[in-house]
Parts: C-alpha cells; structure tokens; sequence
C-alpha cells in the first residue's frame, strides 16, 4: 500500500478526533464541558480498538473503546444512522452516572468502517442531589438516572421517548439536552470526515491506517518496557475515609515489569466502602492507562494497539472494583489513586520519570444556588468544577504549580470571567497556595491554589477534596506536600470549619467559600537544594530569609548578600 497515502489518512483519522472535540466543545451548553474540557472524543477500528482519541479527560483512556465493545456485545444489527447511548458506572466503560457515553458506527458505502465514541460529564443527571454527585449517597440509584446501554438514534430516527425521560429527570433538561446534542453533532462530523478519507483513497487505505497506529503503538509500549527496569515494586497509601466512620482506607498495588508485559496487581486493597469514594473496573483500567501511557512517552496516538502489553489484576468487590448498587459517584478518589500508587510503585527506581507525588484528587466542588425573586443577580443555578493542584518534584525539576492532576490530563478551571459572569459569585481571590516548607526537597514540590468565592445568592455546597489527611508523598528524601482542603466561613465572617468533604452544608448569601489545594512531594534531600534555586524562590517571595535558613540551611550572610545584590542592582 502506497505509504504516503497511508500517512495522509492515519493524519486524516487523528484530525477527525481533534475536530470531533472541538465541535463538543464549541456547541456544547455547559461550561464544565466547554471550559473544563471534562469529557473525550475519539475513533475505533471494526473491532472496537481505540485508534485514536481527542485530548481532554485523561481518566477516560480506554473508556471509549469499552463501550464501543459493548454495543459490538449486544447488538448484531448495526446501521448506518444509528446511536447509542450508555452511563452504566459497572460496564461499558462506565465511571459515574455524570459520565455520559454515546457511540455511532462510522460507515462508508455499506461497509463499517469504525466507530465513533464521545463520552462527557453533564452537570446535572438527576438524583437525590443538584449536581448529581455526593458524598453520602447510599447506592447508585441517588446518584441520578441510570442509562443502560440503548439506541438513542435508530438508523437516524431520534428516539424521542428517551429524550423526554432524560429532560423529566434532570434539574436543568435545557442543558443537559443541549450537552448530549453536542456529542451526537460531533460524532456525525467524525462520520462524515472518516468517509471522506475512504472516498478519497479507499475503504482499504482507511482499514490499513487503522491496523498501522494500532501496530505501531504496540511496538512503541514493547520499546518503552525494555527500557525500563525489570523487577517486581510494590506500593500502599491510603485514602481519607470510609464515609461512615474516619478510619482510612487502605490500598496497595504490587507492579511486576518484564520485556513484554506490564503488570498492576491490586489484589489486597481494601473491600468497597460506604462512600461514593468507591471506583469499578473501567475506572480502574482508565487509571492504570493513564500512569502506564505517561511511561511509553511515544509520539504515537493513543491507541489499544499501546495498551497490549498491560494487565491488570484486581478482585472484584474492593474500592477499586465496587458492584451494582455500590455507590461511585466520586469514583475519582479511587481510580486516581490507582494511577498515582503505580507511580509511587516505580518513582524510587526511574526517578527522572517518575515524580513525587502530587495533589492527586480532582477536588470537585458543588455549588447549587437556591433563586432569590428580590436578587438582581441571575445565573446558572448548578456550579461544577474541579481544581488544579501542586506537582511533585523529580530528578532534576521542581514540581509544577496549579497543574490539573494527574486524572483530569488537559483540563482546565473555569477563568474568573467566566466563572462571575455565568453564576451567582464574585471571586476574592485567585492565587498560589504558598505554604512554605511544604514539599520541601532538592528539587521542591509545586505549589496548589486557592480560590475564594463569595456567594451572591444562598446556596448548598457539596465537596471532595481527597489527600486531606494523607498529603502527596515525597520521594527520595524529599518532604511530604500539603493537605487539599475547603475552608467555609458565614456571611458574617464566622469560621465554619475546615473540611475534606463537605455533605450539602447550606451558606447564605455572602458566605465566603475557599477552594484550597495542596503542594506536591519533593524529591531529594531539602539540604541539597542548589542555592540558585533557594535564592529565586526568595525573589519570588516563595520564601523568607528565615524560612531557607529553617528549611534549606541557606546561609543567613547568602540571603543579605543576594538582597544587597538586588538593591545595587535596582539602584
């Protein structure tokens, strides 16, 4: 086959995806989709192998390709036209009920040549709660309305019925609709760009372009395993809570690496818990996909082709493999920390890959505001949003501050403009969390941030910050980070109290809301810190002359020096 031509559709194939996100983004309806980036486009084979996949939700690798393979699973009767549409938390690629998935079969000419897959997080899908997710649901069912895998399309016919069901059980159907056409336009443009490849250089041509990325990324995962040390490493943390009682909850993975396999053992972690906190085996896979695709650091697209050489292993039933009803609705707890204990596994063997730990937990916070007739102030009624946190430090790099973590992959918060123009709050303060001493090391850990809002109108906040009583670790020496945290105080300036999880706690207008997340490990000795680094941390006024002195034994005459230095320089 003509390898030119075969390079134009295998580039063709990557800026469909890429267009397929963008048009989601574009018309989509609310802002934790058009601004957060909280949601994945992307292409399969026939067979429902991923080839390719729009940037976006890292914690989503794999998760497309798993509910492409459950239609393949049950339905034999596939036609041009047709949708389907699926947020079951246990199969098909499923995460929590927020997740939303609808998959088109590709066709060109009669012949399938692929599918389509764009899974989003809509900000309201029903349940006991606004915003849908808590942190005291009891089982899956409060969590909002369950979708098993059907047709929402029938060979191009909209099954009105179900859109009416959605919109009956939803607090904001205008949005939510208007989320899910987003997706079923995106998947008719990817449609339509695939065909246009076939017509041009063949049904063949696209096959074999889909076979090549899906090969080529399997002998990229074999190149990166056979550069990396073999041996078995084993990792255990712990996260907050189990929801009913404060007893943490304990979790270990044991990852086993040879020329051609890479194994992630979770056998041993804790049972399922009463808490949302709890993940299942999509979200599992998602995670361990995203730590293990970091590692190949290939050029390549994405694909299942890249994933081969991967097994993972886990019993069914503990926090990282719940089942039905077990509620999941802050499955990132979980599933994150999957991704990160493989990490923590291999950080002490490839250090210069493999970083200290870092703010971990999406910290998603919700703020559902009650309507006041008498208020001039009018705005969406449901805030959803994650924020970014503070990297662990490596060899031979200071951790990255404010970076989304490691789940959320190319997310982004909503900027203050958006945030006070689309709802009810006014933003006091948008910064660096700089906690000194806070991820000490050679080489420090980032810092997180805080973001402070004022509520105009009475509101309910829910929230899950996780690493609130286990900060991220360091490695090598380096000290630990910084607690994730939300810090409440009453319009009237009283404390509240500061939380790790918050269960609808009702504020009235002009309480004040701190979003504050932590600051990642260091890695390596604090006292072996270069003192060109200490010096611009102090310039940066990241640190005081008495804390380089307290914490990297920065000389006292150093620091005078480097001021004298700067005033002459000034002057």
């Amino acid at each position: 086959m003509d390898p030119f031509a075969l390079s134009i559709v295998e580039g063709a194939l990557v800026a469909a995806s890429d267009e397929m996100f963008q048009v989601v983004r574009q018309t989509s309806y609310s802002p934790i989709i058009y601004e957060v980036l909280d949601y994945a486009t992307g292409i399969t084979d026939a067979n429902g192998r991923l080839v390719v996949q729009g940037n976006g939700v890292t914690g989503f690798l794999g998760s497309l390709s798993s509910g492409v393979q459950a239609v393949l699973q049950k339905y034999t009767d596939i036609g041009p036209g047709d949708v389907f549409i699926v947020n079951d938390p246990y199969t098909a690629g499923g995460s929590h009920l927020s997740d939303v998935t609808v998959v088109r079969p590709f066709f060109h000419n009669g012949t399938l040549l692929g599918f389509g897959a764009s899974k989003a997080h809509w900000t309201e899908i029903g349940g006991a709660k606004p915003g849908s997710w808590s942190n005291d649901a009891a089982d899956v069912y409060a969590e909002g309305l369950y979708i098993p895998l059907m047709k929402i399309v029938d060979r191009g016919v909209v099954n009105e019925t179900l859109m009416a069901l959605i919109a009956a059980n939803v607090r904001t159907p205008v949005y939510t609709l208007g989320d899910l056409q987003s997706q079923l336009g995106a998947l008719v443009i990817g449609e339509r760009r695939v065909a246009e490849a076939a017509a041009k250089y063949g049904t063949e041509t696209v096959l074999e372009a889909m076979a090549s990325i899906l090969d080529r990324g399997r002998k990229a995962a074999l190149r990166a395993l056979r550069r990396l040390p073999k041996g078995t490493y084993f990792a255990e943390d712990y996260l907050d809570s189990d929801g009913a009682t404060d007893q943490p909850v304990y979790v270990c993975v044991k990852v086993t690496i040879d020329d051609d396999t890479f194994t992630a053992d979770f056998t041993g972690s804790s049972p399922s818990v009463a808490s949302t906190i709890n993940a299942t085996w999509p979200s599992l896979e998602c995670g361990v996909r995203t730590t293990f695709r970091a590692l190949i650091d290939s050029e390549e697209p994405t694909s299942d082709g890249m994933f081969a050489p991967l097994s993972i292993i886990c019993p069914p039933g503990t926090v990282f493999t719940a089942q039905p009803p077990t509620p999941v609705s802050t499955y990132w707890e979980a599933s994150d920390m999957a991704a990160d204990l493989v990490q923590k596994a291999l950080a002490p063997h490839i250090p210069e890959l493999m970083p200290a730990g870092h703010s971990l937990s999406v910290c998603g916070s919700i703020l559902a505001f009650e309507r006041d007739p008498q208020s001039p102030t009018v705005g969406l009624p449901i805030l959803v949003e994650p924020q970014a946190g503070g990297w662990g430090g490596s060899e031979g790099q200071d951790g990255e501050s404010a970076l989304v973590p490691i789940g959320d992959g190319d997310t982004c918060s909503i900027p203050v403009e958006v945030l006070e123009a689309t709802y009810p709050v006014r933003v006091l303060e948008y910064a660096l969390n700089i906690v000194p001493g806070g991820g000490a090391g050679k080489y420090r850990g980032g810092f997180g941030l805080i973001r402070r809002l004022q509520l105009l109108q009475p509101a309910t906040l829910t929230a899950s910050f996780g690493r609130h009583r286990f900060p991220a670790w360091g490695s090598h020496d380096g000290g630990n980070g910084t607690p994730n945290y939300v810090e409440v105080h009453a319009a009237d300036g009283r404390p509240l109290g500061r939380f790790g999880r918050v269960n609808g706690m009702r504020l009235e207008a002009g309480s004040v809301v701190a979003l504050v997340t932590g600051c990642g490990g260091g890695y390596g000795d604090p006292k072996l810190r270069d003192p060109a680094r200490v010096q611009e941390d102090l310039a940066n006024g990241f640190l005081t002359p008495e804390d380089a002195r307290r914490i990297y034994g920065y000389p006292a005459d150093a620091a005078q020096g480097r001021e004298s230095v700067d005033d002459e320089n000034r002057n």
